[in-house]
Order: structure tokens, then sequence, then C-alpha cells
């Protein structure tokens, strides 16, 4: 019976062409938008799922700062609710052990960079991590070579992922073979394990363990409190544990145990801090606990993971690809339906003949729904296919690995297939249950044919006006987008772009003693590596140089008091680096090397005055004036200020005044800038032409291989203006996207248009004739037939401005600094969907008006 029904639906299929044709093509389109954009959704929703019982593997994340009010917590913000930092305090891994009931394993990975020779001697890095014995029973791999108790058997053990090995010896066996590492040390292959499940946020190709680091790092500081590293504590939670409960009574048993140890270490500095005349004790500390779900990392907002964790995930892109393939599919979907119950106006006679021979209305609703069954199941495949094609253009457009677009992941294609069955039955329902309740007699009555009118036909009439209506807001929705990405490139930012770039080490950055004098060698390297490099014009150092930073503002408080006047941000920057970037000089003056006012703090570096300085030359943006009091740049010179947490003096004199800088993107409000001389300077902002980028950038790659302690020093050199674009890639990428859907969108509609215009000058014929045979010209008929569909295309797409201005205003409220939605965005975005549905109308609008009234008269049935 089904494969009766299967070429019944075929050979109709065959017998109408164009019905099959157009409803084909766009629901293979609609089912190509929804695969991609699926497939992407299901792999950021599969992040870390991998793992074995990854819903049992929980994130630790713990932080502490001063108390506001304290003196270091002068200048910093204070600790909010939700705000984590993404640190492993490895002192917290032995205090916890055996104190939470349900915990069967903890690890810290922390993260790091290797540089290893591989057999013939060629030296590669490779992405390190540095973790406990116990990884394995937290992260369960599979091994390939070695076992768990080979793994990290000595100190200088490490174990390396397929890809690993691969990319160290090639096809020959790893286990047991030894590499050369850092600072002469040799390293032992003690395992191969499978790369981590996909995907994942783990990218590591080695894993060492911490008496590797040590090995490697005499600095390390052990598991001392206080002292921290980037990376993750994991912790591994028993299967019977009950996770809702696990979670806050862990939180305050660990919450309980990380006080007390920073408690400890701030005693055991008491002596250091009364040498530099800070009255601070272990109840002026504040923290923060607590544990985040593995599975639920990857899609968490910034501040739920302190904004370290490598993600590609953005919510917003992700919930634009489900609305855009979603709407795409839905006028795809309209589209067979207005086609099948347009054509199904000529099918009631066929459908009355075979209710006189006997057929039943149940039997004839199968009947179509058989046909919508075969139409879907071509159109998935075609779809399917289309998506596999496309797919590595559209992660590229996404800006996203293909990895992260599977089609074939098993869950995927079977919620796929189960998508199928319903989309069969959204677009076949109605149109079978309408053909399927036509009487005989009605069916037969070729009357019923001519007036077109009734549910079927209001209903293909509102689907319509559905499809034009969508693509006329996803239009708005793109040019809107395209609007504010031409406001913001021609927006002036404040300083200068053109010809600087960043040069940058790998070389940790810190403001303290420690740091400065460990990383002296390294900073004295860049000095000497960007001086001595021909075709570097000019140069100038700052903590920051790629000007553009996604820091949040500090408290600024005038000098000698504790309350807030303000926020802003404060940037390190040496005497050259303003007249550098451009800085437009509104009152005051700029800092000058030749001053011994200015040259006190620049000399300081790296070892920091005993004493603190009384104050410290600055130099603000214009925004900050309201903070002071001040109407004019020249009313804010002289007067004294704190921000941050200064190292070097008593208070901040403002000696000049420039112009705002935006320093973060446009969708914040523009902060004071305080630019404070000095600082631990491992970054360059250097000025080079263009023509001679390759040459400056081929003279400072042999700069590899400096070592700094357990570290080498690597120089990478990106333009600014490439920062700046990175800050507005994610609405870029959006806005390629939505503008993508609206285009298929519109063609889309167009075809259900051309679909059902042709159907619909069928219906006319006779009325043709018979205008024509009156005296009507074909330009006549033409201009009349063409008008109602244009009208009526009008209408749907004004009728669609009040839900596109909503959704565009929306949109462009996340900008504090945005263009204007204005008049014309609206009906230019009409008029194109108009347009595109006249052109669609147009060619079955000219076929029809040039039919002679003789054959229109005569065929017409």
């Amino acid at each position: 019976m089904i494969l009766h029904w299967l070429s019944t639906a075929w050979r109709s299929l065959i017998a109408n062409p164009l019905f099959s044709l157009i409803t084909i093509a766009s629901l293979s389109i609609g089912c190509c938008g929804a695969l991609l954009a699926g497939a992407n959704i299901k792999q950021h929703l599969s992040f870390e799922r991998g793992f074995a019982d990854a819903d049992r593997i929980l994130l630790l994340r713990a932080r502490y700062d001063a108390k506001p009010g304290t003196f270091l917590a002068r200048g910093n913000p204070p600790v909010r609710e939700g705000e984590f930092s993404y640190n492993v305090h490895v002192a917290l891994k032995p205090a916890i052990e055996g104190k939470l009931p349900g915990m069967v394993a903890q690890t810290r990975v922390i993260s790091g960079g290797s540089v290893l020779a591989d057999e013939r001697g060629e030296t590669r890095r490779i992405s390190t991590r540095f973790v406990d014995a116990s990884f394995f029973d937290v992260f369960e791999h599979t091994f390939i070579a070695g076992n768990r108790g080979t793994a990290f058997a000595a100190p200088n053990s490490i174990v390396l992922t397929r890809s690993g090995a691969k990319e160290l010896f090639g096809d020959q066996p790893a286990l047991g073979k030894e590499l050369r590492g850092l600072e002469g040390h040799t390293m032992r292959v003690g395992a191969v394990v499978e790369d981590p499940p996909q995907p994942t946020m783990f990218d590591y190709k080695v894993l060492a363990s911490m008496a590797t680091r040590r090995l490697l790092d005499p600095q390390y500081g052990g598991e001392q409190w206080g002292w921290s590293s980037s990376g993750g504590h994991y912790i591994r939670i028993a299967k019977d544990a009950d996770r809702s409960t696990f979670i806050p009574t862990a939180n305050h048993l660990i919450d309980a145990v990380f006080r007390e140890g920073v408690s400890g270490m701030v005693t055991a500095r008491a002596d250091e801090l009364k040498k530099m005349n800070v009255t601070f004790g272990p109840d002026d500390m504040e923290t923060r606990v607590s544990l985040l779900p593995l599975t639920s990392i990857h899609l968490s907002p910034r501040e739920a993971t302190g904004g370290a964790i490598v993600s590609g995930a953005d919510s917003t892109m992700l919930s634009t690809l489900a609305a855009g393939a979603g709407a795409l599919l839905a006028v795809s979907a309209f589209n067979y339906i207005i086609l099948s119950l347009a054509r199904s106006l000529r099918r009631r006679r066929e459908v009355g003949v075979r209710k006189a021979l006997g057929a039943s209305g149940g039997a004839l609703m199968r009947q179509y729904l058989a046909e919508a069954g075969l139409i879907t199941a071509i159109s998935l495949a075609l779809g399917f296919g289309l998506a596999e094609v496309i797919q590595p253009w559209f992660a590229r457009t996404l800006n996203q690995p293909e990895i992260l677009f599977n089609l074939y992941d098993p869950v995927f294609l079977a919620v796929s297939l189960a998508g199928f069955v319903l989309l069969a039955l959204f677009v076949g329902a109605y149109p079978a249950l309408y053909l399927a309740w036509v009487r005989p007699r009605a069916g037969l009555d070729s009357s019923a044919d001519e007036g077109g009118r009734g549910v079927g036909r209001l209903l293909t009439r509102g689907l319509l006006g559905l499809e034009i209506a969508a693509a006329s807001i996803l239009l708005v929705i793109a040019l809107t987008m395209a609007a504010q990405a031409n406001y913001v490139a021609a927006r002036p930012l404040g300083f200068n772009l053109a010809n600087l770039y960043a040069i940058n080490t790998n070389c940790s950055v810190d403001s303290t003693d420690e740091h400065a004098r460990a990383n002296q060698p390294c900073s004295e390297m860049l000095d000497r590596a960007v001086r001595e490099t021909p075709g570097i014009k000019r140069m100038a150092y700052a903590d920051n140089p790629s000007i553009l930073t996604t820091s949040e503002p500090v408290p600024i408080m005038r000098a000698g008091q504790s309350a807030e006047i303000g926020s802003g941000i404060y940037e390190q920057v040496d005497p050259d680096f303003l007249p550098l970037a451009g800085a437009k000089l509104l009152a005051g003056r700029l800092f000058d090397a030749n001053s011994a006012y200015d040259r006190r703090i620049f000399d300081a570096y790296p070892t920091y005055p005993a004493e603190l300085f009384d104050s410290v030359p600055v130099v603000v943006t214009r925004a900050i004036l309201p903070q002071l009091g001040a109407k004019t740049p020249e009313e804010a010179i002289g007067q004294r200020i704190m921000i941050g947490e200064p190292r070097w003096t008593k208070s901040y004199e403002i000696v000049g005044v420039i112009e705002d800088w935006h320093q973060r993107s446009l969708k914040y409000q523009v902060a004071p800038i305080v630019f404070i001389p000095g600082g631990t300077f491992m970054n360059v902002i250097a000025e080079i032409d263009k023509a001679n980028l390759d040459d400056v950038t081929r003279q400072l790659t042999p700069l590899e291989g400096f070592v700094n302690g357990s570290l080498f020093v690597r120089l990478t050199i990106r333009p600014l203006e490439t920062a700046f674009e990175n800050a507005y890639a994610a609405d870029r990428r959006l806005m390629y996207a939505v503008l993508g859907f609206a285009s298929i969108a519109i063609g889309v509609a167009c075809l259900g248009v051309y679909g059902l215009s042709a159907f619909d000058m069928r219906r006319r014929v006779r009325e043709i004739g018979i205008r024509k045979a009156l005296g009507a010209t074909p330009a006549k008929v033409a201009g009349m037939v063409l008008g109602q569909q244009v009208m009526f295309a009008s209408i749907a797409s004004v009728l669609s401005w009040p839900i596109a201005y909503w959704l565009s205003n929306g949109w462009l409220e996340q900008y504090v600094y945005r263009t204007s939605l204005g008049p014309v965005v609206l009906p230019v975005a009409s008029a194109i969907v108009v347009g595109f549905v006249a052109l669609a109308v147009g060619l079955n609008t000219a076929r029809a008006a040039a039919i002679r009234p003789s054959f229109a008269l005569r065929t017409a049935t």
C-alpha cells in the first residue's frame, strides 16, 4: 500500500514539473539552512560531553581580594557576586583532599607551552598542560601506549596525545622516546593517549606532571598559599552523589578552607606589609568560591569563568542562527503549502472523480500526505547534500572550525529525521485535509475553480504575505547592521591606527618587584630587537599596545580620600606613546622625557623606589572632567587623583588633558583614561610603513629561541587596525549571517510568488481572454495583474515595519554610540523585496498578457 502511494505521488510530481521544481528547490534551501544551523548549535551544546560522566566533573572557581575601603583595595573594583578568576590556587588541592563527601578525584590543569625538539632536532612549540597524576581519574582517556602507571613515572615523564605523537614522531612508536626540552632537560614519553574528545576547549597535545613544571621552572611556587597560575581546578563527584546537593555543600566547605589559607598567607606577609607602612590583616580579605559544571562552561558568559577560557561560543550568534534558520525553513514550508493549495484549486475535479468512484476521504488524505512526505524526503536529501558542500564556506563565514558543523553526529541525525516527519506533516496536513473533504459534486463543478475564493484561497494569500513580511524583516535588520558597521568605521576614535603595529613578547607582565627583575632580560631583548631592526620609524612602550581593551573601569578617587568620584581605565606608557598614537592635547602638556619631574617614575623601573613619591604626573582624557567637577580642560590641570593600585606614589597629578579615546567597543560609554608613566614594559607600539612590513617581520623572526627562565620568548607583530576590527568581528559575522538569511528568504519567497502567479495566470486565462476581446491592450492587462501583485506585496511588507523597527532598534541599543534607524531603511528594504516580487511575477504576467483572445476563450476550462 505504501509503495502504491509513493508511486502515485511520484507520477503526480512528474506530471507537474513546475510545482515539483519550485517546492523541492525552496524546501531544499530551507532544509540546508536548518541543517547547518542545527548542526552548529548541537556541537556548541555538546562541549566536553565526550568525557566519561562529564556532568559529574566540576570546575572550581575561586578568587580573593582586599575588601573595599582597605589600603590594598584602593582603586580596585570590589569583588562582585558571580565574578571569579579562572586561576589555579595551587595550595587549595591538598587543603581540601578528603574533606568533601562525594568527591572521588580532583586535579589541577595549568596552562603552558613547551618547546620540544623532535628526532630530527627541529624545535617545535607545542600546546602543553601541566597536570596532577590524578588527571586521568577526572578526565578519562583511552591509552594507546603505556598506562596510568607509566604516564608520570618520573619527574621528566610526559604524555602525548595521538596528534602530538604524530607531530613529533610521525608514524613511529613514541612510547619511551626521549625529547630535548628546555634548558637541556630531557623529556621521556611515558604514555600516548587519544586526543581529547571533540568538541572541547582542551587543546593540549602534551601533558606534563607538576613535578615536570618544578623541574623546568625554578620560580614555580610549589603549593604555597597566594601562588596561582592560569588554568583550572577540576573535581569529579561520585555517580551516586546528588550534584545539586553536592555543589552548595562543597562551596561552603571549600570557602572555609580557602579563607583559612588566605588568612594564613596575609599573616605570613605581615612583616612585608609593615615595611610598606600598610595596615592590613586577614579580616580585610574578601573571598569567593563556587563550583561550575564542566558541561556548562562553554556557553557561560565571560564573568562566569573570568573571561580566560578560550571559547568560540557566542550566544547571540547561536540564537540568531536558530531564529534565521527557523524563519527560512518556515518560509520554505509556507511555499509548499501555498503552492499545494493553489494547485488544489485545480485538483478538485480529480478529487470529485475519485470520490465518485468510491475513494474515501481517509484514503485521499493518506495519498496526499504521501506526496508531502516524498517531496520532503527529496528536499531533505538535497538539503543535506547542499549543506555538506557549503559547510566549509559557512564555517569560514562564521569564523568557526569545521568540526563545529558535524552533520553526521548520531543524535543530530536522529533529531533531523524526527524533524523530517514533523515537517512532512506540517506542510502536507492542511492541503491533504482540504482536498480530502471536498464533496464529489463540488469537485465536479468547474465553476468552483473560477472564483478562487474560500478558506484555501485566503490561506495561500495569508501565508504568502507572511513570507514577504519575514523577508522584509530580515532585510531591515541586515541593512541596519550594515549601517552600524559603516558608522563604526567612520567614527573618529581619538587615536591613530594607520601604520601602527603592536609588537609583543610572551613574557608575563606584572608590576611586582619580583616580576620586574625576572623579566628584565626579556624587556631588554625586546628593546634591543626593536631598536636595531631597520624599517621601524618610531616606537613607544605601553602595557596595552593594542590600545583597545576589554577591561572594566575601576574606581577613581581624589588623593587622600576614600570616596569614589567616578571610574576609569588606566594605562602605563612611556613618554613617546601619546605623540605616536596621535593624542590631541586640549590643555596642559604631555609627558616629557627631559623633565626631571617626569623622569623619576621612568627611571624607577625595574627596581621600584623604597619610599613612595609624593606625586607622579598623569595625562587624562576629557571624559574625566565631569568627575572632577571641571567645566574646562584647564580646570583639571593640577588636580590630584588616585586610580588602580599605586606602587610608586601617594597621588597622581594631572598635567595634561587630551581628547577622548574610544579605548573600548562603541557598545560602551567612553570612559576616562589615565595615562601613567612607567611600568613593566613587555609590549611595543611601532610605526612601520606597510611596504617594509615583510622585511621587518623577517628580521624579528630569528629572535625565536631566546630563553627567559623556562620560557622560550617569541615576538609577535600585528597591526592595530586588526585589534580594532576584531572588537567588532562578531557583529560583522552576525551581519553577514542575517544578510545571507534575508537574501535566501527573498529568493525563496520569490519562488513561491512565481509558482503562485503561474497557477493564478492559468486560472485567469478566460478572464484575460474576455478583457482582451473587449478591447484591453496587453500592456493594460499586464499592468492590472502586476499592479495587484505589487500592491499585495507592498501591503505585506509595510505591515512588517513595526516588528522590523522593534527588532532593529533593539539590536542597536547594545551600542552606546550608534547610527539612527532613520526614515530610509524601512522603505528601502520594502522596495527591494517588492522589486524582486515584481520580477518574479513579471514573467508569468507577460506570458499571460500575450495570449490571443480566441485561444484563451477556446482553451480555458
